[in-house]
């Protein structure tokens, strides 16, 4: 430690904040490492979604996605299971610019019969159709609801705050989410958005690139959760990327009307494919891809990768690194105890190895 180089702080430093914070308010406090808060935000959704974060869900038109957050809304509002993950209940409040009012009470009523328990109760709604709702509206709503109301707040169709505006340009989404996140903190409660897809073949893209416009919508959020189409109709694999839970594996659901059912007998990386497009890459050579043509690495690094670039468990990613050794893609080398791509592989992908 005495070779720490350290650079001289004047011994009034702290008399000396302390002044220019009287003298000129700042909008950011710099704050001590000891003053940073020890307690995150209280969860809505286990391992999904906390308080003050944002969560975008997103699939192709016209597949059931208002559905499945009118599903959310439901089951946060009484404290019931959300595929599987247990949610904590809360009031939620949805804006809808889209659908009648009688349109959303039909739906909110078909749900809670299909689930045979609960009750609307706790959902509050704003029906804005035939009716102007802009970035103005959005950013004044924190003046009349109060702090801690509500678990979540969503609103639907996204595009609508637009206006017209460019979803391609990063500077325009950027803004938007921006105006989302600062209505969770001044509400205290987490934001559910639906966006849609960008056309073409999804299952050549990793599910955070699926999003149509900037690659903004990909990255703000706290959590995503894409529905993409799987080979079998009417069903969906879901993937989750995660800012601050542990990854989850994807999973399989099956449109059963009024709202999705998880389905354990569908595989969920079997994602519909264009007709006439490039063959998907399997799931052993998307780790394979994780490897560099000319490097050696062992289990741990690996796995650390893979977790790191793809959100991967544990469970499985050595589910994949099986699949890998087992097709010749990768090979566990004797002599350092390190993997390491093999020849066939480095041959077919037009890399000497």
């Amino acid at each position: 430690m005495n070779n720490v180089l350290q650079m001289e702080i004047p011994p009034d430093f702290k008399e000396r904040l302390e002044k220019a914070k009287e003298a000129a308010p700042r909008k950011f406090e710099i704050t001590g490492f000891n003053q940073l808060p020890k307690i995150k935000p209280p969860v809505v959704i286990e391992g999904l979604l906390r308080q003050q974060e944002i969560l975008l869900m997103g699939g192709q038109a016209k597949r059931w996605k208002s559905w499945a957050r009118l599903d959310l809304l439901y089951c946060v509002s009484n404290g019931m299971p959300w595929f599987g993950f247990q949610t904590v209940q809360a009031r939620v409040l949805h804006a809808d610019l889209e659908l009648h009012a009688a349109t959303l009470r039909e739906r909110l009523e078909l749900i809670s019969a299909s689930y045979g328990q609960g009750s609307c109760d706790n959902i509050d709604l704003i029906s804005a159709r035939g009716q102007t709702f802009t970035c103005g509206d959005l950013d004044m709503l924190h003046e009349y609801i109060d702090q801690n109301l509500y678990g979540i707040f969503s609103l639907d169709p996204i595009y609508r705050l637009l206006a017209g505006k460019n979803e391609n340009d990063a500077g325009v989404i950027t803004d938007l989410l921006n105006r989302f996140l600062v209505l969770g903190f001044d509400l205290k409660a987490a934001i559910a958005l639906l966006q849609h897809f960008a056309k073409g073949d999804q299952s050549q893209k990793d599910s955070q690139d699926r999003f149509s416009g900037s690659g903004v919508w990909g990255r703000f959020p706290d959590t995503l959760m894409t529905f993409t189409d799987l080979e079998t109709e009417n069903a969906f694999s879901v993937e989750t990327t995660l800012r601050d839970f542990q990854p989850i594996d994807p999973f399989a659901i099956r449109w059963e009307f009024p709202r999705f059912r998880i389905d354990a007998e569908l595989d969920p990386e079997k994602l519909r494919q264009s007709k006439g497009g490039r063959p998907k890459l399997s799931s052993a050579q998307r780790l394979a891809g994780l490897l560099h043509a000319d490097e050696s690495i062992n289990y741990s690094d690996l796995f650390r990768r893979a977790s790191s670039l793809c959100q991967m468990k544990k469970s499985t990613f050595d589910r994949r690194l099986r699949e890998a050794k087992t097709q010749k893609l990768i090979y566990l080398s004797p002599l350092n105890n390190e993997y390491a791509l093999t020849s066939e592989y480095l041959k077919y992908n037009g890399t000497n190895p």
